[in-house]
């Protein structure tokens, strides 16, 4: 009897450990694909932003192209959302700071972010949440932890071989008054 019983736990636990894996299994395949959507997204926005661009480098000031470009932002937004399981979330938050210095750069221009860039026709020009979105995205997120905060300076400027071979940037450190202190003990 023990032995039947024993047979039906074993059982059970098999069968709930196979829906849990598959479970398991469908979450991180949707997660992949809404990864994969995320980033066609950001760059189907990207190009919509971009496509034309004049001479200078800059976007054309085109509403539809603006307008586009938002649309795929947002709809990046909601599918970044729906990513559930922890690597895949890590792994869309590098790519979002991948595509979203490509937009800065495209964006780093004077004059696209003056007036007559965005309201220059009859029609109003650019409209306004267009532009609001697709600046937005491209902005440095405020309270992000920048990874770079996170280099051990001081292993790189004690090292020997690193002063031979990159002399150029010990000198381009000590103009700094951050790294002066450090290197004040060679």
């Amino acid at each position: 009897m023990w032995v039947s019983i024993g047979s039906v736990v074993v059982a059970v636990l098999a069968f709930l450990f196979s829906v849990f894996s598959f479970r398991e299994s469908r979450k991180i395949d949707f997660d992949k694909a809404m990864l994969g959507s995320c980033d066609d997204l950001l760059g189907q926005s990207y190009e919509s932003l971009i496509k034309g661009r004049q001479e200078n480098g800059f976007p054309v000031s085109d509403r539809l192209q603006w307008l586009t470009s938002a649309r795929h932002i947002m709809r990046y937004y909601d599918a970044k959302k729906r990513i559930k399981t922890k690597p895949y979330q890590v792994l869309v938050e590098n790519m979002e700071a991948v595509w979203r210095h490509d937009f800065y750069k495209a964006l780093d221009f004077p004059d696209v972010m003056r007036g007559r860039y965005f309201y220059h026709d009859e029609d109003g020009g650019i409209y306004p949440p267009s532009a609001m979105i697709v600046a937005e995205f491209s902005a440095w997120k405020e309270g992000s932890r920048d990874p770079v905060e996170d280099y051990d300076v001081e292993n790189f400027l004690s090292n020997e071989d690193y002063k031979s071979m990159f002399s150029a940037i010990f000198s381009h450190a000590r103009r700094y008054s951050k790294y002066r202190e450090i290197m004040a003990d060679e």
